[in-house]
């Protein structure tokens, strides 16, 4: 088995979704669908047939969300506890700082799609990829956002081969890591992001 050089491909990533494109890439959460353009931002809407009020999520850490949320330390130290104590993905829905660099940066009419009222979703500690890919978007000040790979309603998809095809052909790049980590079917577990 070969392993995964993830350096080498957060930077394919980077490139591809800052190009204009969408990747797939894959997370502790199952495999979901980056971009970080308006164009592609809307692609990713029409290719899932993705209904108005879905919205795109953030990839973040812990210095993008204590510097762009609007959190109370008790509310921070929460997460924490979660995402690095328990070492668990996490996603986190609070107020954002419209003023935050990378925040600023979205275009208007993405930002509208990626908001409810004044709140932003930021998936946290989902794997390795996404944790270089977010600090990757600090380091360039470009918001990476994302929704997981399969059209609206089908379920978050673990392997490459269970993404319907027309999202794996509509994609500019796939990074293929082989099965996500597997979770319960059974039910919710905590660190779902049932809001990409």
């Amino acid at each position: 088995m070969t392993r995964p050089d993830i350096k080498s491909d957060a930077r394919r990533v980077e490139s591809a979704i800052c190009g204009g494109g969408v990747a797939i890439v894959q997370g502790d959460v199952g495999y979901g669908m980056l971009t970080a353009t308006p164009d592609a931002a809307c692609r990713t809407v029409s290719m899932k047939h993705r209904a108005a009020h879905k919205r795109h999520g953030l990839i973040g850490n812990a210095e993008f969300r204590r510097d762009a949320m609007k959190l109370e330390k008790f509310q921070h130290d929460m997460v924490d506890a979660v995402t690095v104590d328990f070492d668990l993905p996490l996603g986190v829905i609070g107020p954002i700082r419209r003023d935050h660099p990378i925040i600023a940066g979205i275009e208007p009419d993405t930002l509208r799609a990626s908001m409810v009222g004044d709140t932003m979703a930021m998936l946290h500690n989902n794997g390795a990829l996404a944790t270089e890919l977010a600090r990757l978007s600090l380091e360039s000040n470009i918001a990476f956002l994302g929704s997981s790979a399969n059209i609206s309603g089908t379920g978050v998809k673990f392997r490459v081969e269970d993404i319907q095809p027309e999202i794996v052909e509509g994609a500019d790049l796939v990074v293929d890591y082989g099965l996500a980590k597997p979770r319960s079917t059974d039910g919710p577990w905590l660190g779902r992001t049932d809001f990409l």
